[in-house]
């Protein structure tokens, strides 16, 4: 692993090996096998060292997670305001959100450690287990969306119409009922123009629904950036 600059900040970045071994290091006829890596890119074995301008394929950029608890999303989402409008498909937009701000956002099930022992350890004739550092199983946080949205009077000239619209947008970090912390945005913004007399209610509305969905999807990615993770 080296420390390489990205983008003005420092990341590590895991090197690519050439090779693979289970080897008997411990020796002494016990039988243990330590699982090695050998041939690295930068220590000449396989050829020249690494040099400026040489380009190859890494295994991962090594990215530090938003938070050590394990995250979900958890609903239902709550409406606000005296008429709310419901946004269409709120709950995937804030996965969609939470998947592009929120790096390692994903975790495997806590089954799947148990899963690693039973292949990694002494009875495999491993030298130890995998040493894992794990949340406690309770620390489970999720992230709650409240939508705010209204809309105004239509605005209408020439039979050409607009509608204008106010979404606000928080999500609430919640460890079961508490709420830890939370980040919000909100926009005022007009409707793509429609005619009203000769265009169906239907169309109009999804022509509302779609304009709400681009602007909700880009609150709540901002929202998603701004998220605090604050311990239970």
């Amino acid at each position: 692993q080296i420390q390489v600059q990205l983008g003005g900040s420092r990341q590590a970045v895991w090197l690519p090996v050439m090779e693979k071994a289970l080897t008997d290091e411990l020796g002494g006829g016990t039988g243990k096998t330590r699982l090695t890596l050998s041939g690295l890119y930068t220590d000449g074995v396989f050829g020249s060292k690494v040099s400026p301008g040489d380009v190859f394929e890494v295994e991962r950029l090594g990215t530090t997670p938003r938070s050590a608890y394990r995250i979900q999303v958890c609903g239902p989402a709550e409406k606000l305001g005296d008429k709310p409008i419901p946004t269409p498909s709120l709950m995937n937009l804030l996965s969609h959100a939470l998947g592009s701000k929120m790096p390692a956002m994903v975790y495997a099930p806590r089954s799947f450690a148990g899963s690693v022992n039973d292949l990694i350890g002494d009875k495999n004739n491993f030298a130890g287990g995998v040493q894992w550092n794990l949340p406690p199983e309770e620390k489970l946080l999720c992230v709650q969306p409240v939508e705010r949205v209204g809309a105004g009077e239509d605005q209408c000239k020439d039979n050409k119409c607009e509608r204008t619209l106010t979404a606000r947008y928080t999500l609430r970090v919640k460890a079961g009922a508490e709420i830890l912390t939370r980040s919000g945005f909100e926009s005022q913004f007009k409707s793509t123009d429609f005619n009203k007399q000769n265009t169906p209610d239907k169309e109009i509305q999804q022509l509302i629904d779609a304009d709400l969905i681009d602007v909700a999807q880009s609150l709540l990615e901002k929202a998603a950036d701004q998220l605090k993770f604050a311990s239970p």
